[in-house]
């Protein structure tokens, strides 16, 4: 595994073979003595042998991280501990749901958080976090005060990770990097991350599949993992992450028998997502499946129509500026009918192209070779496989648009805004594992 240290957006990244064994060094330089661990029970082993290593900076170790429990009950039993053994800094040993409660219990506690990933989330270096309202609403925000200030990256900690687990994780991973592509305002640094995340992700994934204990490839997913994470560390609360979200607290509800973890749900929304931003910065692509090709649909235009951004003219001309403006959407619309291209939105239009230089295919060849990978590697395909309730399909449709509308730094950073219709077909067509756009059940 190749060693080095640097510094992504305030947080100390060191990758390497031994970076664990110096974790107490670590600490000690930051002026930290009370180290609180979290792990989840399928971790124990290693959190222990980690908090061995801290010797007297250590003040013990709670294994009740998401999973084992619900997501709030762990984050009130590791605060409890925290308080009660006055830890100044919280090591989370685990994936991307056991880090949301550490980022939670950090920012309510004031605790210095530090990461030791052993799954290819991504999500220690963003700074977005979950907790619950009073009145049980799920919120999502940003603060920096809940971002790592150090992450160690050791591949070796993911040698024991199953292999439908490690697929699932990285495919959680390229989820992360494919929404970075279509941030509003994205800039080319960005891009490039996003896209060499994409392609390191993708190149290791069959590989692991063919030998699961392959080091080579679990180096490749965790730096690519690394990689997502920086390229979304300042993006959206994305639709992306509220659905995802949304369906793990579900899993977490005693009303339910689905066990839908964040990572599974991510790979089956990746294709959707791709679908659901492409069609909507570059309309005239037509994706390539294995069953049918499909393009923008009249619905979506119709969606367009009614999100013709408010003029800026001044109240004299605003009626005028209005009408111009919504005529000109319907020019638009009418132009994509017969077949003429439409100007790009900025970086925006780059995105497919990243896509495609990552994953060696044509531009309308994408969606078609995530499904390839996602089934070569056995990754899940549908929501209705995770037990999902078709019934509950509208009210995560709802739950989402108030989800992100309620969440901070989202109005700046949305690149597509939320409707019904277009949301509840991505949601529908997930659910049935359908490839996207396809019309699944005839759902228009």
């Amino acid at each position: 595994m190749q060693t080095f240290t640097t510094r992504t957006a305030g947080t100390r990244v060191v990758f390497g073979a031994t970076s664990r064994a110096l974790l107490k060094n670590h600490l000690i330089s930051m002026g930290l003595r009370q180290a609180l661990m979290l792990c989840t029970p399928t971790t124990t082993t290693l959190a222990s042998d980690t908090e061995s290593r801290l010797g007297e900076i250590s003040v013990g170790l709670v294994s009740d991280g998401a999973g084992s429990v619900g997501f709030d009950e762990a984050v009130r039993r590791t605060r409890a501990s925290a308080h009660a053994h006055g830890a100044d800094a919280l090591v989370v040993m685990g994936g991307g749901s056991t880090l949301d409660v550490g980022k939670s219990v950090a920012l309510a506690e004031g605790l210095t958080l530090i990461a030791i990933p052993t799954t290819y989330s991504g999500s220690e270096m963003t700074n977005v976090y979950r907790t619950t309202a009073a009145d049980g609403r799920t919120i999502l925000a940003r603060d920096d005060r809940c971002r790592p200030k150090l992450c160690i990256f050791d591949s070796a900690l993911s040698a024991g990770l199953p292999l439908s687990t490690s697929v699932a994780s990285a495919f959680s991973a390229v989820s992360n990097a494919v929404e970075a592509l279509w941030l509003d305002g994205v800039d080319p640094i960005t891009l490039l991350v996003a896209e060499e995340s994409v392609r390191l992700i993708a190149s290791a994934l069959p590989t692991l599949n063919a030998d699961p204990t392959s080091a080579v490839a679990r180096d490749q997913l965790l730096l690519g993992a690394y990689l997502s994470g920086c390229a979304l560390h300042e993006g959206p609360i994305s639709v992306g992450r509220c659905l995802v979200t949304l369906l793990e607290r579900q899993s977490e509800s005693a009303e339910t028998d689905s066990v839908i973890s964040h990572a599974n749900a991510s790979t089956v929304l990746l294709p959707h997502l791709i679908d659901f931003n492409a069609r909507f910065f570059e309309p005239t692509i037509r994706f390539r499946t294995t069953q049918r090709v499909f393009e923008y649909d009249e619905g979506d235009e119709e969606e367009e129509l009614e999100n013709v951004p408010p003029s800026s003219s001044s109240s004299t001309t605003t009626a005028t500026a209005a009408a111009a403006a919504a005529a000109a959407a319907a020019a638009a619309v009418e132009a994509r009918r017969v077949g003429e291209v439409r100007q790009p939105r900025g970086l925006n239009s780059s995105a497919l192209s990243c896509l495609a230089r990552a994953l060696c295919v044509q531009r309308d060849e994408v969606i078609a070779e995530v499904n390839r990978l996602r089934q070569l590697v056995g990754g899940v395909t549908s929501l209705r496989d995770l037990g999902m309730d078709e019934t509950s399909l509208d009210e995560l449709t709802e739950d989402a648009i108030a989800l992100q509308s309620s969440s901070t730094f989202v109005t700046s950073y949305s690149a597509r805004p939320l409707r019904f219709a277009s949301l509840r077909r991505l949601v529908y067509e997930a659910h049935e594992g359908a490839f996207p756009s396809e019309g699944a059940g005839g759902l228009q």
